[in-house]
Protein backbone atom coordinates (compact mmCIF):
# COMPACT_ATOMS: atom_id res chain seq x y z
CA UNK A 1 0.00 0.00 0.00
CA UNK A 2 1.48 3.28 -1.09
CA UNK A 3 1.15 6.56 0.83
CA UNK A 4 1.33 10.10 -0.40
CA UNK A 5 3.16 12.46 1.94
CA UNK A 6 2.49 16.19 1.60
CA UNK A 7 5.44 18.41 2.28
CA UNK A 8 4.19 21.60 4.01
CA UNK A 9 7.48 23.40 4.15
CA UNK A 10 7.31 24.92 0.61
CA UNK A 11 3.65 25.83 1.17
CA UNK A 12 4.46 27.49 4.47
CA UNK A 13 7.20 29.44 2.77
CA UNK A 14 4.85 30.57 0.03
CA UNK A 15 2.19 31.66 2.52
CA UNK A 16 4.83 33.49 4.54
CA UNK A 17 6.10 35.33 1.46
CA UNK A 18 2.52 36.28 0.53
CA UNK A 19 1.83 37.61 4.01
CA UNK A 20 5.07 39.59 4.01
CA UNK A 21 4.14 41.05 0.63
CA UNK A 22 0.63 41.97 1.85
CA UNK A 23 2.07 43.60 4.93
CA UNK A 24 4.37 45.66 2.69
CA UNK A 25 1.41 46.82 0.60
CA UNK A 26 -0.60 47.65 3.71
CA UNK A 27 2.28 49.68 5.06
CA UNK A 28 2.43 51.59 1.77
CA UNK A 29 -1.25 52.67 1.95
CA UNK A 30 -1.87 56.41 2.16
CA UNK A 31 -5.27 56.85 3.74
CA UNK A 32 -7.54 59.22 1.80
CA UNK A 33 -9.03 62.34 3.30
CA UNK A 34 -12.17 62.08 5.40
CA UNK A 35 -15.54 62.76 3.91
CA UNK A 36 -16.97 62.26 0.45
CA UNK A 37 -14.45 62.43 -2.39
CA UNK A 38 -15.65 63.00 -5.92
CA UNK A 39 -13.87 60.69 -8.35
CA UNK A 40 -13.95 59.80 -12.03
CA UNK A 41 -12.51 57.03 -14.17
CA UNK A 42 -10.17 54.62 -12.40
CA UNK A 43 -12.16 54.51 -9.18
CA UNK A 44 -15.19 52.61 -7.94
CA UNK A 45 -17.85 55.24 -7.27
CA UNK A 46 -21.31 55.48 -5.78
CA UNK A 47 -24.28 56.60 -7.82
CA UNK A 48 -23.53 60.18 -6.75
CA UNK A 49 -19.99 59.98 -8.10
CA UNK A 50 -18.22 59.69 -4.74
CA UNK A 51 -15.43 57.19 -4.08
CA UNK A 52 -16.20 53.87 -2.43
CA UNK A 53 -13.65 53.40 0.35
CA UNK A 54 -11.97 50.27 1.66
CA UNK A 55 -11.78 49.35 5.30
CA UNK A 56 -8.37 51.04 5.39
CA UNK A 57 -9.91 54.31 4.25
CA UNK A 58 -8.50 54.16 0.72
CA UNK A 59 -10.48 54.99 -2.40
CA UNK A 60 -11.29 51.74 -4.10
CA UNK A 61 -9.59 51.60 -7.48
CA UNK A 62 -11.04 49.98 -10.58
CA UNK A 63 -9.24 48.07 -13.31
CA UNK A 64 -8.83 51.28 -15.35
CA UNK A 65 -6.93 53.09 -12.59
CA UNK A 66 -4.06 55.27 -13.85
CA UNK A 67 -1.64 56.68 -11.28
CA UNK A 68 -1.11 59.76 -13.43
CA UNK A 69 -4.79 60.61 -13.03
CA UNK A 70 -5.01 59.89 -9.30
CA UNK A 71 -7.32 62.08 -7.26
CA UNK A 72 -5.31 64.05 -4.69
CA UNK A 73 -7.90 63.58 -1.95
CA UNK A 74 -7.65 59.81 -2.39
CA UNK A 75 -3.90 60.15 -1.76
CA UNK A 76 -4.44 62.16 1.41
CA UNK A 77 -3.39 65.43 -0.21
CA UNK A 78 -5.25 68.47 1.08
CA UNK A 79 -6.65 70.73 -1.62
CA UNK A 80 -4.88 74.07 -2.04
CA UNK A 81 -7.31 76.85 -1.18
CA UNK A 82 -6.56 79.99 -3.11
CA UNK A 83 -6.84 83.16 -1.12
CA UNK A 84 -9.78 85.38 -1.99
CA UNK A 85 -8.61 88.39 -4.00
CA UNK A 86 -8.67 91.67 -2.15
CA UNK A 87 -11.81 93.61 -3.06
CA UNK A 88 -11.27 96.55 -5.36
CA UNK A 89 -11.36 99.82 -3.45
CA UNK A 90 -14.49 101.84 -3.95
CA UNK A 91 -13.87 104.61 -6.46
CA UNK A 92 -13.79 107.98 -4.81
CA UNK A 93 -15.07 111.04 -6.54
CA UNK A 94 -12.49 113.79 -6.85
CA UNK A 95 -13.21 116.75 -4.67
CA UNK A 96 -15.07 119.37 -6.64
CA UNK A 97 -13.73 122.87 -6.79
CA UNK A 98 -15.94 125.85 -6.18
CA UNK A 99 -15.54 129.56 -6.58
CA UNK A 100 -14.76 131.03 -3.17
CA UNK A 101 -14.05 134.63 -4.15
CA UNK A 102 -14.69 136.78 -7.19
CA UNK A 103 -13.41 140.25 -7.99
CA UNK A 104 -14.29 142.47 -10.92
CA UNK A 105 -11.92 145.28 -11.91
CA UNK A 106 -12.95 148.11 -14.18
CA UNK A 107 -11.05 147.77 -17.44
CA UNK A 108 -10.21 151.48 -17.48
CA UNK A 109 -8.48 150.98 -14.12
CA UNK A 110 -6.16 148.44 -15.72
CA UNK A 111 -5.58 149.48 -19.31
CA UNK A 112 -5.45 152.52 -21.50
CA UNK A 113 -7.84 152.91 -24.44
CA UNK A 114 -7.58 150.02 -26.89
CA UNK A 115 -4.51 148.70 -25.02
CA UNK A 116 -3.53 145.41 -23.42
CA UNK A 117 -0.65 146.97 -21.43
CA UNK A 118 -1.20 147.48 -17.71
CA UNK A 119 -1.27 151.11 -16.65
CA UNK A 120 0.34 152.24 -13.39
CA UNK A 121 -3.12 152.24 -11.87
CA UNK A 122 -3.63 148.73 -13.24
CA UNK A 123 -0.41 147.46 -11.65
CA UNK A 124 -1.57 148.81 -8.29
CA UNK A 125 -4.94 147.09 -8.76
CA UNK A 126 -3.25 143.75 -9.47
CA UNK A 127 -1.11 144.12 -6.35
CA UNK A 128 -4.30 144.56 -4.35
CA UNK A 129 -5.65 141.35 -5.85
CA UNK A 130 -2.49 139.44 -4.90
CA UNK A 131 -2.77 140.67 -1.31
CA UNK A 132 -6.35 139.45 -1.25
CA UNK A 133 -5.46 136.04 -2.69
CA UNK A 134 -2.79 135.46 -0.05
CA UNK A 135 -5.47 135.66 2.64
CA UNK A 136 -6.72 132.24 1.48
CA UNK A 137 -5.21 128.80 1.91
CA UNK A 138 -6.25 125.95 -0.34
CA UNK A 139 -6.75 127.95 -3.52
CA UNK A 140 -6.22 125.64 -6.51
CA UNK A 141 -7.10 127.85 -9.45
CA UNK A 142 -7.36 131.52 -10.34
CA UNK A 143 -9.38 132.23 -13.47
CA UNK A 144 -9.01 135.57 -15.24
CA UNK A 145 -11.75 136.53 -17.71
CA UNK A 146 -11.49 139.55 -19.98
CA UNK A 147 -14.52 141.47 -21.30
CA UNK A 148 -15.04 144.40 -23.67
CA UNK A 149 -17.90 146.63 -24.77
CA UNK A 150 -19.44 146.37 -28.21
CA UNK A 151 -17.42 149.16 -29.82
CA UNK A 152 -15.64 147.74 -32.89
CA UNK A 153 -16.00 144.32 -34.45
CA UNK A 154 -16.77 141.22 -32.42
CA UNK A 155 -13.58 139.55 -33.71
CA UNK A 156 -11.40 142.45 -32.63
CA UNK A 157 -13.05 142.67 -29.21
CA UNK A 158 -12.62 138.94 -28.66
CA UNK A 159 -8.89 139.13 -29.39
CA UNK A 160 -8.51 142.26 -27.19
CA UNK A 161 -10.29 140.58 -24.25
CA UNK A 162 -8.01 137.52 -24.57
CA UNK A 163 -4.86 139.65 -24.62
CA UNK A 164 -5.98 141.65 -21.59
CA UNK A 165 -6.82 138.48 -19.62
CA UNK A 166 -3.42 137.05 -20.51
CA UNK A 167 -1.70 140.24 -19.34
CA UNK A 168 -3.42 140.06 -15.96
CA UNK A 169 -2.58 136.36 -15.67
CA UNK A 170 1.09 137.07 -16.29
CA UNK A 171 1.04 139.91 -13.79
CA UNK A 172 -0.42 137.64 -11.11
CA UNK A 173 2.31 135.11 -11.76
CA UNK A 174 5.15 137.59 -11.33
CA UNK A 175 6.85 138.70 -8.12
CA UNK A 176 6.41 142.29 -7.03
CA UNK A 177 8.86 144.01 -4.65
CA UNK A 178 6.17 144.88 -2.11
CA UNK A 179 4.00 141.73 -2.45
CA UNK A 180 5.00 138.29 -1.16
CA UNK A 181 3.87 136.27 -4.18
CA UNK A 182 6.16 133.44 -3.01
CA UNK A 183 3.92 133.03 0.01
CA UNK A 184 1.03 132.34 -2.34
CA UNK A 185 3.06 129.65 -4.09
CA UNK A 186 3.93 128.01 -0.77
CA UNK A 187 0.35 127.93 0.51
CA UNK A 188 -0.95 126.59 -2.80
CA UNK A 189 1.97 124.98 -4.67
CA UNK A 190 -0.33 123.46 -7.29
CA UNK A 191 -2.18 126.65 -8.07
CA UNK A 192 -3.21 127.07 -11.69
CA UNK A 193 -3.67 130.39 -13.46
CA UNK A 194 -6.16 130.33 -16.33
CA UNK A 195 -7.09 133.18 -18.64
CA UNK A 196 -9.74 133.52 -21.31
CA UNK A 197 -11.51 136.28 -23.20
CA UNK A 198 -15.24 136.68 -23.67
CA UNK A 199 -15.11 139.71 -25.96
CA UNK A 200 -18.41 141.56 -26.03
CA UNK A 201 -20.50 138.39 -25.51
CA UNK A 202 -21.26 138.80 -21.78
CA UNK A 203 -22.30 142.38 -21.09
CA UNK A 204 -23.50 143.37 -17.64
CA UNK A 205 -24.82 146.77 -18.72
CA UNK A 206 -26.34 148.54 -21.72
CA UNK A 207 -23.77 149.10 -24.46
CA UNK A 208 -25.84 151.93 -25.90
CA UNK A 209 -24.72 154.28 -23.10
CA UNK A 210 -21.22 155.42 -22.21
CA UNK A 211 -21.77 154.32 -18.59
CA UNK A 212 -22.89 150.87 -19.71
CA UNK A 213 -19.94 150.47 -22.05
CA UNK A 214 -17.58 151.45 -19.23
CA UNK A 215 -19.11 148.77 -16.99
CA UNK A 216 -18.74 146.15 -19.69
CA UNK A 217 -15.03 146.87 -20.13
CA UNK A 218 -13.84 144.79 -17.20
CA UNK A 219 -11.69 141.88 -15.98
CA UNK A 220 -13.11 139.25 -13.65
CA UNK A 221 -10.83 137.31 -11.31
CA UNK A 222 -12.27 134.16 -9.75
CA UNK A 223 -10.52 132.08 -7.10
CA UNK A 224 -11.46 128.39 -6.88
CA UNK A 225 -10.68 125.91 -4.12
CA UNK A 226 -11.59 122.48 -2.76
CA UNK A 227 -11.20 123.60 0.83
CA UNK A 228 -10.52 127.12 1.96
CA UNK A 229 -9.41 128.54 5.27
CA UNK A 230 -8.52 132.08 6.07
CA UNK A 231 -5.09 132.83 7.49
Amino acid sequence: MSKTVLTLQPLAKAVGIALIGFAGVAAAHQVSLDGDIEVGDGYVATGDGFAVKTGDGDCLQSGTYNADEAVDACLGIEPVVEAEPEPEPEPTEPAKTRTVASKTIDGSALFGFDSDELSDEGIAAIQDVIREVTQYQGVTEIEIIGHTDSTGSAEYNQALSERRAETVKNALGQAYPDVNIIELAETAPDIVLVSKGMGESSPIADNSTSEGRASNRRVEIKMKAKEVTFK
